[in-house]
């Protein structure tokens, strides 16, 4: 009888991210070995990530959002369903950094279930991103302790890169840390020397310099500082390419700003990527950028 694994996240469609992009890749490898089931939340169209797999959903709030994604609503309906979905596994795979990872560790550790986290993001510093200057540092402080806590009720963390696991040790981490790094599609993210046909295909110049970007339009994300540098310059015919979502009065504000070109979601992110010349990441949220690895595959 396979084990029963857990796949909790605070992320799913149609909020694409890394997170999700990773749980698309790990879901058909682990159906071989697990009885999977999913902890996500619920921000609108119910797609499913892969066939066969229960899931429960957590009701988000209307009203309250962080980044653009909607927070969990603090109820009993909520805290009982995730409990629930806990005590009815016996293995988790948590990916955070948010309350519905940090409820299903709690619950983890008190029904004293084998927990797993990935780390995808550095909690305190995604959360600094978002708060007014005169409470950002307090709040972080408050994150850091919480997020170090849970992370010792894991029975192992999983990091994307050497270093982290080094600033984790450092933070107060105990429990085990083992790293797992991630990857691309190198047959599908691959160089390409003649790029006038995907330029026309976009409406970009032919003869443009195109500076790109991939990923959510967000503050987290740094955007503010990647238009600044590029309004600074000097670089003749040159165009801005940003390639995701995010917040819809922040798309439209980039979108009016001239050389400027917003895509919004798409799903065939290597042929942008292969209309560029410089791939650029501003965040300073990131622990491993899958987009800036999918970008060094294409050549960029």
């Amino acid at each position: 009888m396979k084990p029963r694994l857990l796949v909790v996240a605070d992320t799913y469609y149609p909020q694409v991210d890394g997170t999700l992009r990773f749980m698309e890749e790990f879901l058909p490898r682990a159906k071989k070995d697990f009885e999977l089931s999913l902890l996500v939340p619920l921000f609108g169209k119910q797609k499913k990530l892969q066939e066969g797999i229960p899931i429960t959903f957590i009701d988000t709030s209307r009203w309250i959002s962080l980044s653009g994604y909607a927070l969990m609503k603090l109820s009993w309906k909520n805290i009982k369903n995730i409990r629930k979905a806990v005590a009815q596994n016996g293995v988790l795979f948590i990916q955070g950094p948010a309350l519905i990872s940090y409820l299903a560790t709690f619950f983890g550790q008190r029904y004293r279930k084998r927990t797993i986290t990935y780390i995808h993001v550095i909690p305190w510093e995604l959360y600094e991103q978002f708060l007014p200057p005169l409470v950002n540092h307090v709040v972080s402080f408050f994150v850091k302790r919480l997020s170090i806590w849970l992370f010792n009720q894991s029975n192992l963390v999983i990091v994307p890169y050497a270093g982290l696991q080094q600033e984790l040790r450092q933070s107060g981490v105990h429990s085990p840390i083992e790293v797992a790094k991630l990857g691309v599609d190198i047959t599908r993210f691959t160089p390409l020397d003649q790029k006038e046909s995907l330029r026309k295909k976009f409406a970009l110049p032919p003869e443009a310099f195109v500076i790109g970007y991939v990923g959510r339009i967000s503050a987290e994300k740094n955007i503010a500082v990647l238009i600044e540098a590029y309004r600074q310059a000097h670089i003749s015919n040159k165009v801005l390419l940003l390639v995701g979502a995010g917040e819809p009065a922040t798309m439209e504000r980039y979108r009016h700003l001239p050389q400027v070109r917003v895509t919004g979601f798409v799903t065939n992110v290597e042929d942008y990527l292969k209309a560029m010349d410089v791939f650029v990441m501003p965040s300073l949220t990131e622990t491993t950028s899958l987009a800036t690895l999918e970008a060094m595959s294409s050549g960029l």
